[in-house]
Order: structure tokens, then sequence, then C-alpha cells
């Protein structure tokens, strides 16, 4: 599993309701997204809006993070994502009530 934090550096300062406004129209996009486990929406307050996904793989993050993807970025902020990327060792999920490890992702273990 692999954890990617993308920064959207905002041309202008959202507010929170604004941030929120232009989260809802990736619903849908990122709904069933091929490869994709979770995705959290986050508000920053610093000039910032932060996506933190959960891939099944970095293969998956490609996918869905494309060029298309970019330029869509840019024309909504007016500034290209920056990304970060984790591999995800473990995990404790509370609402579930689940401890998971995980395995080294395949480009890791090379």
């Amino acid at each position: 599993m692999i954890a990617e934090m993308v920064t959207l550096k905002l041309s202008k300062e959202f507010s929170r309701d604004a941030a929120l406004a232009d989260a809802r129209t990736a619903f849908e996009h990122w709904t069933d997204f091929p490869g994709l486990v979770r995705k959290h929406f986050l508000y920053g307050g610093d000039g910032c809006l932060y996506g933190f996904y959960i891939w099944e793989s970095r293969e998956a993050s490609d996918r869905g993070h494309n060029e298309d993807w970019r330029q869509n970025v840019i024309a909504r902020t007016g500034n290209p994502p920056q990304s970060q990327y984790f591999d995800v060792m473990a995990t404790v999920d509370n609402q579930r009530g689940v401890v998971e490890e995980f395995g080294a992702p395949a480009e890791a273990a090379e």
C-alpha cells in the first residue's frame, strides 16, 4: 500500500466552505476509482488544500494523477500539485476494530 499526500497551493485563500464546494466536484471522479482505497480531503487554512490518498500501488496513483489531472489542478488553483509518497507499513482502524500490517511495495522490495 502507498500513501500519497498532495498539496494544492491556492492562488487565493479559500474558506473552508469554498474548499468543501471544490472538493464536492471531485467526489464522483474518485468514487470506485481503480486502485484507490481511500481519499481524505483536508483543509489546512494555510492557503493550501491537501489530498491524502491510500493507494493499492504507485501505478494506481500514477493512473489517477496523470497529466489530465495535473492540468485540471493547475486550471483550478493556478499552481501545480505537489506529491509526497509513503510506504504504508501498518494501520490501526478503530472503526473496524482492526490492526493491519502490510508488506513492502513491489517497487521498494527490489
